[in-house]
C-alpha cells in the first residue's frame, strides 16, 4: 500500500522547522516507512533573508562612504595644515631674504 501525504505550511519560520513539523505529523499518523512524501512550505523567510542581506549591503556601503569621507577630511586637514606650514616657512624665508639684503645695503 502506498500512502502519499502532501501539506503546505505558511510560515515565516526556516526549513528546518517544517521539517519538524512534518515529522511530527507522520509520528501522529503512525507512518514510519512510505515511499514518496512532498512536504511545500511556502514561507517568506527567503524574501526576508534577502531584505536583511540588501539591508546589510546598503550599511556597509554607508560605513564605507562615511570612512572615505573621513579620510578625506583627515587628508584635507592635513593638506591645510601642511600648507599653512609651507606658508610660514615661505613667509619666514622672504623675511630672512629681505634681512639679509639689507644688511649687504648698509
Amino acid at each position: 500500500m502506498l500512502l502519499s501525504i502532501s501539506f503546505s505550511v505558511e510560515t515565516t519560520v526556516r526549513e528546518p522547522a517544517t521539517r519538524a513539523t512534518r515529522d511530527l505529523l507522520l509520528s501522529l499518523l503512525g507512518i514510519f516507512s512510505f515511499s514518496s512524501f512532498s512536504c511545500s512550505a511556502s514561507s517568506s523567510s527567503s524574501s526576508n533573508k534577502k531584505k536583511k542581506k540588501k539591508k546589510k549591503k546598503k550599511k556597509k556601503k554607508k560605513k564605507k562612504k562615511k570612512k572615505k569621507k573621513k579620510k578625506k577630511k583627515k587628508n584635507g586637514s592635513n593638506n591645510n595644515n601642511n600648507n599653512n606650514n609651507n606658508n610660514n616657512n615661505n613667509i619666514q624665508q622672504k623675511q630672512e631674504k629681505q634681512e639679509k639684503q639689507q644688511q649687504k645695503q648698509q
